[in-house]
């Protein structure tokens, strides 16, 4: 467990930098084990076909311990970890539904995924490529998934890491918090046209849909210390609001979104202070 997620001894903070990276020669026997151990496996894998399966979770384990043992300079041994876990589970979502997918490869692959963005989370370019590599692999799940209940779990993830990505970008950009707020709201609508072109009579569609209007929530969360944010941000995703100051309300456009109405001149915030409309 150490060599997955404390490689290079107690983490420091996020985005802290590269660690240092010192070969530990005491893991090379362990390693060598563990590689014999997934040889053997698929040697005596007669009840697991095709046999290669049954080696994946030594494998798995094997494949850092080896690099850590070797001093595999970062960021070698996070890039690998991750693309063995991202690789694991798209091998378990797509290929025809077994046991030896579903009790072996899965679990392996999400451990070796998690460790890999765990190690990624050194630097702020790191993080980025690991959330985008989980978006992408989230979205493949969800589209070509064998199994509906993997297809909604791949849609809920790429949801998931999408928003991570958006708010690792902005904090990542020297921005405030609050400026997340907008590249959430854009992965909402973006979530939303998907699931109204899947269909909300589909189990995705309505996941999907209830995802979207979540993450909107989310930004306007995010934007709440900032009353003009949050304001910009209620009346983009086409929630009514009143101005707490003037009574200035959002008005439909042309039938489609809203926007805010001109604050009167005694307005102290100039349309700033929104509320909903009651």
């Amino acid at each position: 467990m150490g060599a997955l997620f404390t490689p290079y001894g107690i983490p420091g903070p996020v985005w802290s930098g590269a660690p240092t990276v010192v070969a530990d020669r005491g893991l090379l026997p362990a390693g060598l084990a563990l590689g014999t151990l997934a040889v053997a496996a698929v040697l005596a894998g007669w009840r697991v076909r095709p046999p290669v399966l049954a080696a994946v979770p030594f494998a798995g384990a094997a494949l850092p311990v080896l690099l850590v043992a070797v001093g595999a300079p970062w960021p070698v041994l996070p890039a690998a970890t991750l693309l063995a876990g991202v690789s694991a589970l798209l091998l378990a979502a797509l290929l025809t539904p077994r046991w030896a997918l579903a009790s072996l490869v899965a679990p392996t692959g999400a451990v070796l995924a998690v460790s890999g963005v765990t190690g990624f989370l050194a630097t702020r370019s790191g993080t980025l490529v690991a959330e985008g590599t989980l978006v992408v692999a989230a979205v493949v799940i969800g589209v070509g998934a064998r199994l509906a209940g993997v297809r909604v779990a791949g849609s809920v993830a790429a949801v998931g890491a999408a928003c991570a990505l958006a708010v690792s970008a902005t904090l990542a950009g020297g921005l405030p918090v609050r400026a997340a707020a907008y590249p959430l709201l854009g992965v909402a609508v973006l979530v939303l046209a998907v699931a109204a072109a899947s269909g909300r009579r589909l189990v995705v569609g309505r996941v999907l849909d209830a995802a979207a209007q979540a993450v909107a929530l989310v930004a306007a969360v995010l934007a709440v210390e900032s009353a003009r944010h949050l304001a910009t941000v209620c009346v983009l995703w086409g929630w009514p609001w009143r101005c707490g100051c003037c009574g200035g309300a959002s008005r439909p456009v042309d039938g489609g979104g809203s926007r805010p109405s001109p604050p009167a001149v005694s307005c102290s915030g100039r349309g700033c202070c929104w509320r909903r409309a009651g």
